[in-house]
């Protein structure tokens, strides 16, 4: 299977600029600053990282498929950036998700796009191992962010 997901959101207004410092960029817009770590490929949100994950808690309804989610290890997946690649206001991550010392589970390519205004438009791209077992669900895991900042899923 290939997932993929086109924009739903209009985009944002004018380019925010992106500059490397060491293992960062600093992504700076009009009145918005970000910290993007390019040696894990993910977005910091106040120190926090923002990363793929497939895991959920189980419901009631997932009773009997649960117990493959354990032994694929859905539940210890872990992001591999191979590459991360600055271009304009866009930061494009090749990355896959896996449980250590197991098979690649979901290879992807996310990318970021930055706006002056703050806005981040987000595109995965992916493709999943058919052989295992279908996955719970993709997400970006957020965290939580200081009283005052304004996120729109």
């Amino acid at each position: 299977h290939t997932l993929s997901d086109e924009t739903l959101v209009p985009t944002g207004e004018g380019e925010a600029a992106i500059t490397q410092e060491g293992e960062y960029a600093v992504v700076t817009g009009n009145d918005v600053a970000y910290r993007f770590n390019l040696h894990y490929g993910c977005l910091e949100l106040d120190g926090h990282p923002m990363q793929l994950t497939l895991w959920r808690a189980p419901t009631d309804n997932d009773r009997k498929i649960k117990v493959e989610w354990y032994k694929e290890r859905y539940d210890k997946v872990h992001n591999k950036c191979y590459e991360c690649k600055v271009e304009g206001n866009r930061i494009t991550v090749k990355a896959s998700l896996a449980p250590v010392a197991r098979l690649i589970v979901f290879d992807y390519t996310v990318t970021y796009t930055f706006f002056a205004d703050g806005q981040i438009d987000v595109s995965l791209e992916g493709s999943f191992d058919t052989t295992r077992t279908f996955l719970p669900r993709q997400w970006l895991g957020l965290p939580l962010l200081e009283k005052g900042r304004n996120v729109r899923t």
